[in-house]
């Protein structure tokens, strides 16, 4: 995955979440310019949302504002804005703290992926073809 990369520091306490959870987030190309059927993605993806096993979940409020945890069980925070019908642009901010050292890790990342919503399932999709699956969490 690429990542836009804005902290100057990195912390020990942070691994693999960008390939992880943001990995599943991030980074695809917006389709050509041929017209398609419009998509109800913008308003059916508002929700909690989790992974099948349910170590990951992540929710879209209303205000531009997504949330959730990792399967680390760290916090991730940012803000979202749909870009077209079926693309989603994130900028996304994961903690985490260090309990053996005190050290507070931060990562911020930025991307756009494909978003896929039927009924009660969610797929984002980045520009590698990686897709994170959730279900809608109730």
């Amino acid at each position: 995955m690429r990542f836009s990369r804005n902290t100057p520091e990195r912390s020990a306490a942070r691994t693999p979440l960008a390939a992880a959870a943001l990995g599943a987030l991030l980074l695809v190309s917006i389709p050509a310019c041929s017209p398609k059927p419009a998509s109800a993605a913008p308003t059916a993806s508002i929700g909690r949302w989790q992974t099948v096993d349910a170590k990951e979940t992540f929710e879209f409020l209303t205000n531009g504002v997504c949330q959730g945890r990792d399967e680390y069980g760290r916090t991730i925070e940012g803000s979202y804005m749909f870009v077209d019908e079926d693309h989603v642009r994130l900028s996304l901010t994961v903690k985490s703290f260090d309990l053996k050292t005190g050290n507070l890790g931060i990562d911020h990342s930025a991307g756009v992926c494909r978003v896929q919503v039927n009924s009660d399932s969610l797929v984002l999709t980045d520009e590698s073809g990686s897709a994170k699956k959730y279900r809608r969490s109730r």
